[in-house]
């Protein structure tokens, strides 16, 4: 055939090649679609790992458009079939309210099986949970002896709170009781915020009360503590958030709060064998560096109703809201 006649019909051919992409998947990695597509037909004979790589893909949007319910969907299936991996990261969506509802018995009942077969993520959790005593009763031993075995199979976050666990006495001493000043019988500012599990949007708040965040009253002060995960194009970065909530009174008050990494691993494509229900460790060329510390920002606070809290300060406004019952 002649040279023209071949590459007359070009212009008609590309859009029919290009139709071919799934219409809901990210089309600018066809690696990534591909390799989705080959995932899902695996997972739909029966494959639960090859479940686990698809709920994975629908939660970060890797070859296919993110969707949560899908994400849960496929966890849920793999989880029923008896995959720890899959009941590991189902038991953390559950802890943190991420794309279902909140519920740390229904995370327990799942991280538990997980880490008893040896999941360093859920191991990791556990830890956390005894730890703070969220969603179980606190105890301090069961937090080391679970942060140890997360340590041992590969979760170096684990290092840092051995660390910590071990710094604290076993039983920490008394601390005197501060004399609050009197407040008047009808300002129950303080008493809403101790009582909430804060949410922002659909995730646990850092800088109030919640599911991630430690909170106790300190004379007329709140501090709160939290450790959360954040995942760049190229790091999973752990960082502690320190707040402070002061001039609390009248539905109004501030908070002061500061960041400090805890520890920056680098992001791996999906294994069989995942150490951080994904992620494999080892060197990073983030710019961001373990120690490094924000600046402490401060923003003022009113409670809308008993349900929801503004905050303002900075470029733009935080709204926060108390989970549906």
């Amino acid at each position: 055939m002649p040279l023209f006649l071949r590459f007359r019909f070009l212009p008609w051919l590309l859009p029919c090649l290009l139709s071919s992409l799934p219409a809901a998947a990210d089309t600018s990695d066809w690696l990534q679609v591909q390799r989705f597509q080959q995932q899902l037909e695996k997972a739909r004979g029966g494959d639960t790992q090859a479940m686990y790589d698809v709920a994975r893909r629908y939660e970060r949007g890797r070859g296919v458009d993110m969707d949560m319910q899908q994400a849960v969907a496929w966890l849920r299936k793999c989880a029923s079939a008896g995959n720890p991996a899959c009941q590991a990261r189902l038991g953390i969506l559950y802890f943190t309210g991420r794309g279902v509802a909140q519920d740390h018995r229904k995370a327990l009942a799942l991280l538990k099986p997980a880490a008893e077969a040896g999941i360093p993520a859920a191991q990791y959790q556990l830890g956390l949970m005894y730890q703070y005593g969220t969603g179980v009763a606190q105890n301090r031993k069961a937090a080391l002896l679970w942060y140890q075995r997360a340590l041992e199979n590969g979760d170096y976050r684990a290092e840092a709170k051995l660390a910590e666990l071990r710094r604290q006495p076993a039983t920490p001493p008394a601390r005197p009781a501060a004399t609050p000043k009197p407040r008047p019988a009808t300002d129950r500012t303080r008493e809403t915020l101790l009582a909430g599990t804060w949410l922002n949007g659909n995730r646990p708040a850092d800088i109030l009360p919640s599911a991630i965040a430690r909170c106790e009253p300190r004379g007329e002060e709140i501090h709160c503590t939290a450790e959360q995960e954040r995942t760049t194009d190229t790091d999973i970065i752990t960082t502690r958030t320190e707040t402070v909530l002061k001039d609390i009174g009248k539905g109004a008050f501030t908070v002061t709060y500061s960041g400090t990494v805890l520890s920056v691993k680098p992001k791996a494509e999906l294994t069989s064998a995942p150490i951080d229900d994904e992620d494999e460790i080892g060197g990073t060329l983030s710019a961001v560096k373990v120690g490094q510390k924000s600046r402490a920002r401060t923003l003022k606070c009113r409670l809308l109703n008993a349900r929801h809290i503004r905050c303002e300060g900075g470029l733009r406004s935080r709204e926060f809201h108390l989970p549906d019952t």
